[in-house]
């Protein structure tokens, strides 16, 4: 989730020549966590809310460190 994603995402931008804040807006957009949402529907919908829960906290706390190291890398490129 943090790292193929904002990879391909790169690699997109780069394809599409398109601006280095454009590119860094879309890269950091990639590496962001679940949508809260997902917990929400999940539950309306009968599928396994607590896993759906479960992954938004997990990715929410990774991407707290891993959203900021990533910025530091589109900073260098």
């Amino acid at each position: 989730r943090f790292l193929i994603g904002p990879a391909v995402m790169f690699g997109c931008c780069l394809l599409f020549g398109l601006s280095v804040p454009m590119r860094e807006a879309f890269v950091l957009e990639a590496a962001m966590p679940t949508m809260a949402q997902s917990i929400v529907i999940s539950g309306a919908s009968g599928a396994d809310s607590p896993f759906a829960a479960s992954t938004f906290w997990w990715t929410l706390l990774i991407s707290m460190a891993a959203a900021p190291l990533l910025a530091l890398v589109l900073n260098v490129l």
